[in-house]
């Protein structure tokens, strides 16, 4: 069982699983999908999952915090540009927020706090020659982003494909592309696992 963030990487997955691609290695693999990678790092410890799929950053906190996790494969990969980025900072199509230098002192949703949405939105607008420090970050699921935006709760959301695509197709403006604005092509996922299911298992990680 594999958990993984719902949006682009559980599907990226999920289509995976369907092609037979897993099946072809000798893998029976379900696919378990979660708000963010902070989700599932307690459910790699439980043994709920046995891999999971998260951002970089919180396996790396996670690891620094004492966890006997470690990453195993590469997941996702930011765009190399603005245009080809999964992810976006959406605002209302009437919203004063024009650009990424205008985000200092708003709210802007992301799915988990202390995760890589919220290093590389504060890396982004820095690049940009913006500020940052006075952000308040919501954590509010993918998929309850854009009703939130809608709702007036927040004053922006860093939303992943295909929650992007259905935000833009609804009239909602794009002011940053977080990843590829911090580093064109950077790494964003991974998968993981726990110390001792990697020990018991090297033919499975493999």
């Amino acid at each position: 069982t594999v958990g993984d963030v719902r949006g682009t990487p559980s599907a990226f997955l999920q289509f995976a699983v369907n092609e037979g691609f897993f099946e072809e290695q000798g893998l029976d693999v379900t696919v378990e999908a979660n708000p963010g990678g902070a989700a599932n790092i307690p459910g790699v410890e439980s043994g709920e999952f046995q891999i999971a799929g998260s951002n970089v950053v919180s396996v790396l906190l996670a690891r620094a915090q004492g966890l006997e996790l470690q990453m195993i494969s590469a997941g996702t990969f930011g765009g190399e540009s603005p245009e080809t980025d999964f992810a976006q900072i959406l605002v209302a199509e009437d919203s004063d927020i024009q650009g990424p230098e205008d985000l200092d002192g708003r709210s802007v949703a992301i799915n988990t706090l202390a995760n890589i949405a919220e290093v590389t939105t504060r890396a982004a607008i820095q690049n940009a020659g913006g500020s940052h420090e006075n952000i308040d970050f919501v954590e509010i699921g993918f998929p309850d982003m854009i009703p939130a935006l809608q709702d007036g709760q927040v004053d922006a959301i860093f939303e992943i494909e295909p929650f992007v695509s259905v935000g833009l197709n609804q009239g909602l403006r794009s002011v940053l592309a977080p990843y590829a604005g911090t580093e064109p092509g950077m790494a964003i996922g991974s998968y993981f696992s726990s110390d001792a299911y990697i020990a018991e298992n090297p033919e499975v990680i493999d």
